[in-house]
């Protein structure tokens, strides 16, 4: 009941700054943006961001977002089959892959002084976690002589590493997959390039805090955790739509 209550809390807390912006309404836009996700917990590339922002004044911007994104852990070592060419990660357990839904408060920290500038807004928000932890699957030897093989979830006690023939697939052992809910939390700048009254390209940067309600193990029982820290990057871009009235001063 107690992680519950956290998470209806921490997932209405940015939303209710909406309240807030509202009291000195003057603009009314909209933006739809879309880019990729960079953190410190999933290698090169992260996932995906989609981000739906309303603009209730010139310093203020509400905005809801989803974030679906891969969560690595630092003790991930990719190895080749000594049977093949095939690639497979040692000790690996379990796929993390979190959907995030939340909302930010924006608050402008810094305006252009040019219709071309950059401008620089405060982040602060989170909101629900659906964690999808899904098993991570290898094709493993059955007979040496004809190469058969299996494919199973790895357990790196009872698997030799040299019958494994490469992992078993991105995709294999959907079916298995379970939901692990969490709450997370983010504080951050996000700098916006102002240079278009339709269309809007920006970057926004900092750290994020997330918990779940179990541990969950991406290599081996060892490395089982239900909280993780990360520094992130949205590189994304969209466009924004501008009441007519409005379309003649900025």
């Amino acid at each position: 009941m107690r992680l519950h209550k956290i998470i209806i809390l921490l997932f209405f807390i940015p939303c209710s700054f909406v309240v807030i912006a509202q009291t000195n309404k003057v603009t009314f836009t909209k933006e739809f943006s879309y880019g990729l996700n960079f953190n410190s917990n999933a290698g090169i590339l992260g996932g995906f961001n989609f981000r739906f922002a309303t603009h209730y004044n010139n310093k203020n911007i509400f905005t809801k977002y989803i974030e679906i994104v891969n969560v690595k852990s630092d003790k991930e070592l990719r190895l080749t089959s000594s049977l093949s060419s095939n690639f497979f990660i040692y000790g690996k357990t379990n796929y993390l892959w979190p959907i995030r839904l939340g909302c930010l408060y924006e608050h402008e920290l810094f305006s252009p002084f040019s219709e071309n500038g950059l401008k620089v807004n405060s982040v602060l928000g989170g909101g629900l976690t659906i964690g999808i932890q899904k098993p991570y699957y290898i094709k493993y030897i059955t007979n040496q002589l004809t190469k058969d093989y299996e494919v199973v979830p790895y357990n790196s006690q009872i698997h030799t590493t040299n019958l494994i023939d490469g992992s078993g697939g991105f995709f294999t052992g959907l079916n298995k997959a379970t939901i692990r809910p969490g709450i997370h939390t983010k504080i951050g700048l996000n700098f916006q390039n102002d240079a278009s009254y339709d269309f809007v390209t920006g970057v926004e940067t900092g750290w994020l805090f997330e918990a779940y309600g179990h541990k969950i193990p991406i290599v081996g029982a060892a490395d089982a955790n239900a909280i993780y820290n990360s520094f992130y990057v949205n590189v994304y871009m969209g466009h924004r739509k501008i009441p007519k009235e409005n379309m003649t001063t900025k």
